[in-house]
């Protein structure tokens, strides 16, 4: 594998929405935060040579950045051992997400193994936590005809919405290795082949479902507002997450007509709504 490291620094390392930008728009085999002070956050970004554009073309994008160099890396790096430092376990209320080497078993936490992949959606950045909460709560109280995970990613959040007793639950997204990836980590996960994966987006879809997942940014939600309108009912219940505080008002404002905002979760900056169809 010809495989490149692009570093670069935050010049304020609160504002991190260039990582969640990369992890979400670009195939990359990781990114990791090598040294970080009050002023100052350096990140690595490991990745095939054939995304470098793409990902200096974010980069420039940002006025958050500066300092970007590029370096080949050896051939003989344990890629291995490289993902197991990367990813981390985490707990997110009532489920526990791990790699698959991790065998560790929680008493009162439902595990989910996700593989590390190109797909976003491991748990550990918080319009994931987001998603994963929202699908909880709802599940919680009752259970939908049936379920749509648009842009589902490592499919994490149609596992637990599995786990909790959920069915017909349909998981698509439009990216090819994404898809892929997920198919993999239903064959971890207890109960994953119940989950109706399909390489298609959401414009495709023509049937109508009573609770839908979407993790997207704003700008990308309100583009596909008429096919969420399209396949939701009266009282359909739309869970977006991965819009950022700032924008959250767009949302409102592109929505306002057909959808009611019931519950609000924040995380960091991070915003998630409940919108049930009117």
């Amino acid at each position: 594998m010809n495989s490149v490291k692009v570093q670069f620094s935050l010049k304020d390392p609160r504002n991190r929405k260039i990582i969640t930008k990369l992890e979400k728009q670009v195939h990359i085999l990781g990114i990791s935060e090598v040294c970080k002070s009050e002023d100052n956050l350096l990140i690595e970004v490991y990745c095939s040579k054939e995304t470098v554009t793409e990902i200096l073309e974010i980069i420039n994008e940002s006025n958050n950045t500066e300092g970007t160099s590029i370096r080949e890396i050896d051939k003989n790096i344990d890629w291995e051992g490289f993902a197991k430092k990367l990813n981390k376990a985490v707990i997110i209320d009532d489920f526990y997400f791990c790699a698959p080497w991790d065998n560790t078993i929680l008493d009162n936490k439902k595990r989910v193994v996700i593989s590390p992949g190109q797909a976003f959606g491991t748990g550990s950045h918080e319009s994931t936590r987001i998603s994963v909460l929202q699908i909880q709560a709802y599940l919680k109280k009752k259970k939908a005809k049936n379920m749509l995970d648009l842009g589902t990613g490592t499919g994490i959040v149609s596992f637990v919405a599995n786990m909790m007793g959920q069915n017909n639950i349909y998981a698509i997204d439009n990216d090819f290795e994404a898809l892929a990836n997920a198919i993999e980590n239903s064959k971890l996960n207890q109960g994953g082949n119940e989950i109706n994966f399909q390489h298609k987006g959401v414009f495709s879809i023509i049937d109508q479902f009573e609770l839908v997942s979407v993790n997207m940014f704003a700008e990308e939600l309100i583009k596909i507002r008429g096919d969420l309108e399209r396949i939701s009912h009266k009282d359909s219940t739309i869970l977006v997450s991965g819009v950022e505080k700032d924008k959250e008002k767009w949302i409102y404002r592109h929505f306002e007509k057909t959808f009611s905002v019931q519950l609000r979760e924040e995380i960091s900056g991070w915003v998630g709504l409940s919108l049930i169809k009117k």
